[in-house]
């Protein structure tokens, strides 16, 4: 096994591994089903349109630059995933994370002898 199949596997193995852990077992063989039927259909289609045989048109450069793109959105998306969840994490409130310097966590206490926060009268309207 080379180092770019040993990429691909394990990017490939990162993707399904979270899509079956998120989402279960389904989905992760429609995804991995869905990934499959594109490359080969490419190189069939490859092979038909220049009359080669189905193994030469995995040597085709643009399959292997298709396979490349496929790693590199995946690697993407995963990227994407996880600052999001940063970032909704560090949203949420009573979520203890790192603030950014100078900005407190949250407002200070009120003190103790204050009264509690009014509500201002809305105004009533007459009877229709």
């Amino acid at each position: 096994m080379g180092a770019g199949k040993l990429a691909q596997a394990t990017a490939s193995g990162v993707i399904l591994g979270w899509v079956y852990y998120r989402h279960g077992l389904a989905p992760a063989i429609l995804v991995h089903w869905a990934a499959n039927y594109f490359v080969f259909s490419y190189a069939y289609y490859a092979a038909l349109a220049t009359s080669t045989t189905a193994a030469a048109a995995f040597d085709h450069p643009m399959l292997r630059t298709l396979e490349g793109v496929f790693v590199a959105a995946g690697a993407i998306a995963l990227a994407l995933i996880i600052l999001g969840r940063i970032a909704a994490r560090r949203r949420r409130p009573g979520v203890q994370g790192r603030a950014a310097p100078g900005i407190p966590r949250s407002a200070p206490p009120a003190p103790a002898d204050a009264p509690p926060p009014s509500t201002p009268e809305r105004p009533s309207r007459p009877p229709c």
